[in-house]
């Protein structure tokens, strides 16, 4: 039975994987080694599966970025293509105007000036560069050129990612509220807790850089060990992208997330952009008798999950000892 266990892990090459009675020595005096031996190859195995799955997503996101790019260089070509058409057609029509100038100066040279076949004749050359002259109509020049940007999405961070976030996190704050190595700091430490999860730590992307990012932190509610919740901070989008729904995707997937994570509600302190959660249906925490050792009037709350146990008049949700430090 236990070469079976054993043999069912592929982990590193020299992990022992069968144990057998001896001359020397019975499996029953070996056990602790067997007990270590497989416990080391369970780990393992856990890292190899850890390793497959960063290697998937990575996969992923290597196709979704080709496609995108593979998008923009078909546009990029219609552009220049539409370009140089239009450009063809100008100088076309510069030709006509320039043969036409030169038709009525020879005319008045040979005194022919009034001759009605020739008028006729130059008269429908200028119509017809007109025509191929795009700047004759400026309105049906071009075509739409857009922003050039592709569509964004969001993901859990990868393993190799935490100091590209933090570099991001740290500009973001310090443009817009000049506090950006603070944020950052409250950042690694709730990382070292044992309350992080990469789950939980989402970034948006575009062009495959960063332009959002938001971290769900577990938390729990005191003197109720079977109640989880999660709370959101920091919560930033780059400024130039703002406005344009990046913010919303990143709690919209941290809230499905923590819902298939079990848990029962999202905890909010600094509720700024107001607007934002109350779009979610966030309440502030006060006004349904839910308290915390960091609560101000800024504090919301909202149950999620479906029949997940509410967190009720008089809890108090705890938050991991970096908020405290960071809040007061």
């Amino acid at each position: 039975m236990l070469s079976l266990v054993a043999d069912h892990f592929i982990g590193e090459k020299n992990l022992r994987r069968n144990w057998r009675d001896t001359e020397h020595q019975s499996l029953e005096k070996c056990l602790n080694d067997i007990i270590v031996g497989i416990i080391r190859m369970a780990a393992a195995q856990r890292n190899q599966n850890a390793t497959w799955a960063i290697s998937q997503a990575e996969s992923v996101e290597r196709q979704r970025e080709a496609k995108i790019s593979g998008e923009k260089e078909a546009h990029a070509t219609a552009l220049v293509s539409k370009l140089d058409t239009e450009i063809a057609s100008w100088a076309k029509a510069q030709s006509i105007r320039d043969y036409v100038i030169a038709a009525r100066n020879r005319i008045k040279e040979l005194a022919q000036v009034g001759n009605p076949n020739l008028e006729r004749w130059l008269q429908w050359a200028e119509t017809r560069a007109n025509h191929l002259d795009p700047l004759s109509s400026i309105l049906s020049m071009g075509m739409d050129v857009g922003e050039q940007e592709s569509e964004f999405y969001v993901r859990p961070e990868f393993e190799n990612e935490s100091k590209k976030i933090s570099t991001f996190v740290r500009q973001v704050y310090e443009n817009i509220h000049g506090n950006g190595e603070k944020v950052v700091s409250f950042m690694n430490e709730l990382r070292a807790c044992n309350t992080f999860d990469p789950e939980l730590s989402l970034i948006a992307i575009r062009d495959n850089t960063i332009i959002g990012y938001a971290l769900f932190t577990n938390v729990g509610v005191r003197n109720r060990p079977g109640i989880c919740g999660v709370a959101i901070s920091p919560l930033c989008v780059r400024l130039k992208n703002q406005h344009h729904g990046i913010g919303t995707k990143l709690v919209t997937t941290g809230i499905e997330t923590a819902v298939k994570l079990g848990k029962s509600f999202v905890y909010v302190h600094d509720s700024q952009p107001v607007e934002l959660f109350k779009n979610f249906d966030f309440k502030p925490a006060s006004d349904q008798g839910i308290g915390s050792s960091i609560s101000s009037q800024y504090s919301m709350f909202l149950p999620i999950g479906d029949g997940a146990v509410k967190v009720g008049q008089n809890d108090d949700v705890e938050h991991p000892t970096p908020w405290t430090a960071f809040i007061g």
